[in-house]
């Protein structure tokens, strides 16, 4: 099985816009990272001529929210290159954010939710997981390859049959459209993944 890093490049060539995804989730990164960087650094050189204390305080907070926001962003640990060898089903009980009608502030919704839980051997070995929501099972199966692009949340079947998954809003498509039918953007060329799928 060839490189996440050779796949990657094949996938740009097929489809340009995976470029400006990425482009796009780096450009906000940097938008929102480097002015809260500055406040921590304007903080910290303030707050030491109080204490020396709060110098170690802002680097420790400053490595925090840069690691914060480059999860945020999508542009680390979300990289997934590999087979699915295994999918099971699983209720989660999920988290949502509401405003309450009465009082106006912010409530804690909790519910359950059924999910798919994929298990994707790596080329090296390694065993990466990724949930999807159980309509993805169409698309997603057993031995197919599968990657995930860096600010991308959905990944990309390297296998299509019937069906194929837009990475760019997650709706499943005919693989014979050459647009997707929720967000317009252009469907990927299912016959140049294949080819790629064949080559790794």
């Amino acid at each position: 099985m060839r490189s996440y890093r050779d796949v990657r490049q094949d996938l740009l060539k097929v489809e340009p816009r995976f470029q400006q995804i990425q482009r796009r989730a780096v450009l906000g990164f940097l938008l929102w990272t480097i002015p809260l960087e500055a406040l921590i650094v304007a903080f910290s050189i303030g707050a030491y001529a109080l204490t020396p204390a709060a110098l170690y305080i802002g680097i420790v907070l400053g490595i925090c929210v840069l690691v914060w926001r480059l999860k945020a962003a999508r542009l680390i640990g979300n990289r997934l290159y590999g087979t699915i060898v295994s999918q099971t089903r699983e209720v989660r009980l999920m988290s949502n954010d509401g405003v309450s009608s009465r009082t106006g502030g912010s409530v804690h919704r909790m519910y359950q939710r059924a999910l798919t839980v994929y298990t994707v051997q790596a080329p090296d070995g390694q065993n990466v997981t990724f949930t999807a929501e159980i309509r993805y099972e169409r698309v997603f199966k057993n031995g197919e390859k599968v990657i995930r692009l860096p600010g991308m949340l959905y990944p990309v079947d390297l296998n299509p049959e019937r069906y194929v998954l837009c990475p760019f809003c997650g709706n499943i498509s005919p693989k014979e459209n050459d647009l997707c039918i929720e967000c317009g953007a252009p469907a990927l060329d299912t016959k140049a993944l294949w080819r790629i799928a064949d080559d790794t």
